[in-house]
């Protein structure tokens, strides 16, 4: 048997020792930048807070490359940023709270569509509606409305789904009591409007009243007396042209007065169908301003939210346990580990 045939433990290599180095080596490239990483989530379990609400997410937040290929799986979804509102600042003498609070997270895991689900049925399972869902394999959506009072605990459950590690949490907060105070300032003056049509409309009614009341009765009066000029009987011929010169002068008078009442009774009808169609208006105003209330209150009385998941990789999920330059450290040492190991066991010279 020749020399070349014979194996000897000093004619070993140490495989061992090579691959871990080769391991450090790819590792380390990857981990300056020569690969892909992960996006981190600041840490692992992310909260944040704000006094705003925050906009509403797109509608299709799947983003393809050239070829077609969801990003999803390389990066992890935008995050949204509430805008600052630029409302009035109430009094610090009025304290109450309409909060308006939303909700937005981002899981990473390894069964989106699984999570999709799971939580299309916890949103359900607290009276909650399901507005927008989308689902695949490597990227899923889910945008919702939960009532305010068991939003505690849909968070709780819902955040339980993965470990703190593969969780964002943005949560907003907004008192809309500017809002508030403003609808109703904008009651009080509808309602001040409609009660000084009112009055308006009583004082109108007695001055028609009034007016139709003297124009009548100086009518009758009128009448009264040429009834009584009429029925004088007399020879005397200067009472007599007296009589009908002052049948003539009541005559044109009655007629100045009926001409009075009849103008006062259409300028009454006309006035009065004003008042009642700016009375009529103004109830129509208010009943929209007791809507935009109302529907404060339904707005404040939910929350709205949305989850983003994403699929993450089993070396991603390395580099969130273990980041930075861990993994190539690690990979270091054991090849020292190793060398020093596989020396002592003779495997090479």
């Amino acid at each position: 048997m020749s020399l070349n045939q014979t194996e000897t433990p000093h004619g070993r290599k140490p495989w061992l020792t090579i691959s871990l180095a080769l391991l450090a080596l790819v590792t380390f490239f990857m981990m300056s930048g020569g690969g892909q990483t992960i996006s981190r989530m600041g840490g692992g379990y992310g909260v944040s807070s704000s006094n705003t609400m925050a906009p509403t997410p797109p509608t299709m937040g799947i983003a393809e490359s050239a070829q077609g290929v969801p990003r999803a799986t390389q990066v992890m979804a935008p995050d949204y940023y509430p805008q600052p509102y630029y409302g009035g600042t109430p009094a610090a003498t009025d304290t109450r709270e309409f909060n308006k609070i939303s909700y937005s997270a981002v899981m990473r895991t390894r069964s989106v569509q699984d999570l999709v689900r799971r939580t299309e049925t916890t949103v359900r399972g607290f009276d909650g509606r399901v507005d927008q869902t989308s689902s695949a394999e490597k990227y899923g959506y889910v945008s919702f409305v939960i009532p305010a009072t068991k939003f505690e605990e849909f968070r709780t459950e819902i955040e339980s789904f993965v470990r703190p590690r593969f969780l964002k949490v943005d949560i907003s907060s907004q008192n809309l009591l500017s809002q508030k105070q403003s609808i109703e300032e904008t009651q009080k003056q509808v309602e001040k409007n409609i009660a000084d049509l009112q009055t308006e409309r009583k004082q109108l009614v007695a001055s028609h009243a009034s007016a139709v009341k003297s124009l009548q009765s100086q009518i009758d009066a009128n009448t009264n007396t040429q009834t009584a000029l009429r029925a004088e009987v007399t020879n005397d011929p200067a009472r007599q042209a007296s009589i009908a010169l002052q049948l003539n002068q009541l005559s044109a008078e009655l007629i100045t007065l009926k001409s009075r009442l009849a103008n006062e009774n259409s300028n009454y009808v006309n006035n009065i169908a004003s008042i009642d169609s700016q009375i009529k208006y103004t109830n129509e105003n208010l009943t929209g301003v007791k809507q935009q209330d109302q529907n404060l209150l339904d707005n404040v009385a939910t929350v709205n939210g949305t989850i983003s998941f994403n699929w993450i990789s089993l070396w991603e999920i390395m580099q969130l346990y273990l980041p930075g330059y861990w993994i190539p450290s690690i990979l270091a040492v054991s090849a020292m580990l190793a060398y020093l190991w596989e020396r002592r066991r003779g495997h090479f010279q």
